[in-house]
């Protein structure tokens, strides 16, 4: 997904590029086959499962010099935070790569709390109703860094699709919940697939959203291809004209990685009007 795209390309360009520095990688969850190929081609060390391996993590912890936390309200992460008293004394940085605007994906005055420095992924956090009326923010105001995975490698997916021929097809590449798409996506494609065009849709399974689809007057014109290679994605992002992409009004996104991937391939992003997206 799109955090895992910004981790894993900003830890390999930093260990490339930057002298004196070398970042391993921890993953509380279990990483997937793709992730622990890209991280063994780019040499990043990491380990993952680590949620059940306290001696690990407190070993990790005492040897390095700065511990970043890539936050947002996954409950493995909320069993680390509950422990990290428990580790030794470190210095330490959490990013945020949730917006924090609405519940349940609010950002807690505890995690902040624990911070030496912590960093939203937006500058539109600032605007969260919890975090605007707390003395906490006057005391250590937060930074915010755009998140972005690195869009220089999508280069190389762009020169080897040149030639691909634009097609009348539309693309939506995300999370399938409805806690982040819009659940009104099939009327608004309804009148812009037919026998001459396509839906091609990426995303993890959703049952909600595929019982929907297979209800609507889109189904036949509509692919899910689940999850899929990066080559494969580059693929149809080249031969798609637009990108359909309409989220949940209180969904919990920042600076989505595929609107900036669909961007720097040129294909048209269609969107809903809100806060995220109008920045």
């Amino acid at each position: 997904g799109g955090v895992g795209t910004v981790v894993s390309n900003y830890i390999s360009w930093a260990n490339r590029y930057i002298d004196g520095e070398m970042h391993n990688l921890i993953c509380l969850d279990k990483l997937g086959e793709q992730s622990k190929y890209y991280l063994n081609e780019s040499k990043v060390e990491y380990e993952d499962d680590a949620v059940n391996k306290n001696n690990f993590l407190s070993s990790a912890i005492n040897d390095a010099d700065i511990l970043l936390i890539h936050w947002w309200n996954h409950p493995l992460i909320g069993i680390f935070l509950n422990r990290l008293s428990t580790y030794p004394k470190n210095r330490t940085i959490v990013w945020s790569h949730i917006s924090g605007l609405n519940e349940p994906n609010i950002i807690p005055i505890k995690v902040i709390s624990i911070a030496d420095k912590f960093v939203f992924t937006t500058p539109y956090s600032y605007l969260a109703d919890n975090l605007r009326t707390s003395n906490l923010l006057i005391r250590s105001t937060p930074t915010w860094i755009w998140s972005t995975g690195g869009n220089e490698r999508l280069k190389i997916g762009i020169e080897e699709n040149k030639e691909v021929k634009k097609s009348n097809d539309l693309l939506y590449v995300g999370n399938l919940d409805y806690a982040k798409v819009s659940r009104e996506i099939f009327n608004l494609v309804s009148n812009s697939v037919n026998e001459l065009s396509h839906l091609h849709i990426v995303g993890p399974s959703n049952i909600d959203f595929t019982k929907d689809l297979a209800r609507s007057s889109i189904n036949k014109y509509s692919t899910i291809h689940g999850f899929i290679s990066e080559k494969k994605k580059f693929e149809l992002l080249a031969k798609s004209k637009v990108f359909i992409y309409p989220l949940n009004s209180k969904h919990y996104g920042t600076c989505d990685q595929t609107l900036q991937e669909a961007m720097a391939f040129g294909v048209i992003p269609v969107v809903l009007n809100n806060k995220m997206e109008s920045y």
